[in-house]
């Protein structure tokens, strides 16, 4: 065969597995919410930083496209717009009660490790005193809490005994917390430090508690719209290889690593509550999930 036959044949033979390529590879697309007003700077980097990651997880024949949409939304807004499918077809929230769950798959593997279940105490000097001598849930239910209406975290609480105090915010809490019209304002540990440098003064004289923390099973999971089959396969098998090949873990410690520090070190006193709003057929022993070393917690 001469040289040209050759080259043409060859250049026939790439072009047809090229376009056999295009055809048959599988598109996939994921599109999530980039701006929720209510997910800390923090959250949102972590979340963009989990979601461009999965595309190295992608079989060879397939094109994994992110997508993520920078249109401030609220939470109901994000999920009617899952639902829908067409802007959003993903998104990361804290695993929700059975009744919100229609019409979406849930990943029940949690992202961030049980990191956002650990709940710090912001309280008045007086009360962190008190709150030094508690060792058990009967001793913590002495306190009243504080949280913002609206909150997943308030249904918690409620649920588990506490006397609630509601508010319209996280600066209408801390006003209310040092005026003492409740004790403890637990927020995430992930979170505390932000709150503090947005919201609390020099002058304040509230405090941290560094020694007794809250911890519910509060899992971030990936909801999926439940007529996307191909991207909750994706997901799925590529969440498993994150856990596997510790990339994970390594966007933890990126993202959180003071906070992994903190509840590695700190805490003599590791309160558990009970999560209600866990559906029941997702409720489980999540010890396996915990990345933090933590002491064993306290019933």
């Amino acid at each position: 065969m001469c040289l040209n036959c050759w080259i043409k044949a060859l250049s026939s033979f790439l072009l047809l597995h090229l376009c056999v390529g295009v055809i048959y590879a599988d598109v996939i697309y994921i599109r999530y919410p980039a701006a929720s007003p209510l997910k800390t700077s923090e959250l949102l980097t972590f979340e963009r930083d989990l979601f461009h990651s999965f595309p190295r997880y992608s079989k060879k024949a397939d094109v994994v496209i992110v997508e993520p949409d920078a249109v401030a939304m609220s939470a109901d807004r994000e999920w009617l717009e899952l639902l829908s499918g067409d802007r959003v077809n993903v998104l990361i929230s804290p695993l929700q009660p059975e009744n919100k769950i229609h019409g979406v798959k849930v990943l029940p593997y949690p992202v961030m490790r049980g990191i956002l279940g650990f709940r710090q105490i912001v309280t008045t000097p007086d009360t962190l005193d008190k709150l030094s001598k508690v060792k058990s849930l009967k001793d913590i239910l002495a306190f009243s809490i504080g949280q913002p209406e609206g909150w997943l975290d308030f249904t918690v609480y409620s649920k588990n005994g506490f006397n609630m105090v509601a508010g319209r915010d996280i600066k209408s809490m801390l006003g209310m917390l040092e005026y003492g019209r409740f004790d403890l304002f637990p927020l995430g540990v992930i979170e505390v430090g932000q709150v503090f440098d947005r919201y609390v003064s020099k002058s304040t004289s509230l405090s941290v508690s560094e020694d007794t923390f809250i911890y519910y099973y509060h899992p971030m999971v990936l909801h999926v719209n439940e007529t996307d089959t191909k991207l909750h396969s994706f997901l799925s098998g590529a969440l498993q290889k994150m856990l596997e090949d510790g990339t994970l873990d390594l966007l933890l410690e990126r993202h959180y690593g003071q906070a992994l520090k903190k509840l590695n070190t700190t805490p003599s006193v590791v309160i558990r509550l009970r999560n209600p709003n866990i559906p029941i057929s997702m409720q489980r022993d999540d010890s396996e999930h915990l990345y933090p070393r933590i002491p064993e917690l306290q019933q």
